[in-house]
């Protein structure tokens, strides 16, 4: 409901300014692998050292949210809600991709080898014509950005009921692509095929024949997203409320890029673009429930061990243990974990 007061024209702003950091991949003991291309085309070794980046971006992040609130009338029926923020989304997961790198954790990519004689051990050396298949990050990778904002029309139609129309919307940047980054380079497609056609010959060989096909992340994706949504709110005697609502969504992004040479091919539709979504749900506060929760209170510290519980749980990285085959590949004794960023 619209908030009520001796004077109903009501104004209410918020400002706060909050920051983001983040000190870069650095790996404990020098074993950070990362690939660089040479004129757009992937190295055929590695680049190893103590930090997985050659530009951190996350060094400074502000994050400005901005929110206002005011009742434009004196009867105080009407509200009217605005709001802007930027989020951002540190990358605490880059070590899925880091830690499957070449030496020291190497993926081996083999075709047309009957499946019994992979036999791999740590003495065996690696079939005929098998490559490495790189697990890249892109290395100056920049921290995926949305910029969210929210306008609200809230209208008390009726006492106890009021009808929300509400736009809300928010373009992503810096989102994290997949893709390989070794693929063919496109070639003009022949006179049979529509200009503009992407086109691969079957004989075209990879960019860089030497390794296999990569697993990429780059910070080069997009995303948009627009609803329109209507909220109708009842609330009755005794505790029970009825709510009503429906949702119309417009969203697009691409996610794994077909061809990095061309990212923005693969926009299309997003996960989020559920174009129509409507919704009824009720509710009822139990005096009983009510009751219990007053004695919870009063008995209960206040303590909240649950940001503890939160802590201990991010810390729990899974234990990968490497294969007789990695053994085999790594350039000098391999211990039993992974890089330790």
């Amino acid at each position: 409901m619209p908030p009520q007061s001796k004077n109903p024209r009501i104004s209410l702003l918020r400002l706060p300014l909050l920051t983001t950091t983040h000190y870069g991949w650095n790996e404990t003991q020098g074993r950070a692998s990362i690939y660089n291309f040479t004129n757009g085309i992937i190295n055929t070794n590695p680049t190893i050292g103590t930090s997985a980046l050659t530009d951190n971006r996350a060094k400074f992040l502000p994050e400005l949210r901005i929110g206002r609130a005011w009742s434009p009338f004196t009867s105080g029926r009407t509200a009217l809600r605005t709001s802007f923020g930027i989020h951002r989304a540190l990358l605490d997961n880059l070590n899925y991709r880091l830690d499957q790198a070449a030496p020291f954790y190497t993926t081996l990519a083999v075709k047309n080898v009957p499946v019994s004689s992979l036999n791999f051990s740590a003495t065996s050396a690696p079939p005929a014509g098998a490559l490495i298949s790189p697990s890249n990050v892109q290395t100056d990778i920049r921290t995926p950005t949305v910029l969210a904002w929210t306008f609200k029309l809230e209208q008390q139609i009726a006492p106890n009921t009021s009808l929300t129309l509400a736009y809300v919307g928010s373009h992503g940047y810096h989102q994290i692509l997949s893709g390989d980054q070794n693929e063919p380079i496109p070639v003009t497609c022949p006179a049979a095929l529509a200009a503009g056609t992407v086109y691969f010959p079957s004989t075209t060989t990879k960019a860089n024949p030497a390794v296999a096909n990569t697993t990429s992340w780059f910070s080069q994706g997009t995303s948009l997203y627009n609803a329109l949504e209507v909220d109708l709110k009842r609330n009755f005697a005794h505790g029970f409320q009825l709510r009503g609502n429906y949702t119309c969504v417009s969203g697009n992004t691409p996610a794994f890029i077909s061809n990095p040479y061309n990212p923005k091919a693969d926009w299309g539709l997003a996960a989020t673009d559920v174009r129509h979504l409507a919704s009824l749900n009720g509710a009822y506060d139990l005096p009983l429930l009510a009751f219990a929760s007053r004695i919870k209170r009063a008995v209960l510290p206040t303590q909240d061990s649950s940001a503890a519980a939160v802590g201990i749980m991010r810390g729990l990285q899974p234990h990968k243990t490497p294969s007789p085959m990695q053994r085999a590949l790594a350039p000098g004794p391999l211990p039993d974990s992974p890089p330790t960023y």
